[in-house]
């Protein structure tokens, strides 16, 4: 995860130096998220982090794309249909 951080940290940086000031990383509660050491690396980088409540998988973004994937790639019905 660490590299993931720093990699992500490097991207946006090149594309724009002051990126911290209009960008959050938004997370939900998941422990590993929420770890020391998670919150130590985010703090080291300097990562804007957001938080979602407890059970707002509605306000990730994210979770629009896996709906996406779940009903259409991985629904059975539309894989068989597709295979015919």
């Amino acid at each position: 995860m660490l590299l993931f951080l720093i990699k992500l940290v490097r991207h946006l940086t090149d594309r724009d130096p002051d990126w911290r000031q209009n960008t959050v990383l938004i997370l939900d509660n998941a422990q590993y998220h929420r770890s020391k050491m998670m919150l130590a690396w985010c703090k080291d980088l300097k990562i804007p982090l957001m938080f979602l409540g407890s059970y707002q998988y509605n306000l990730a973004p994210i979770e629009l794309m896996f709906s996406y994937i779940k009903a259409r790639d991985l629904n059975p019905d539309k894989i068989r249909a597709a295979s015919k």
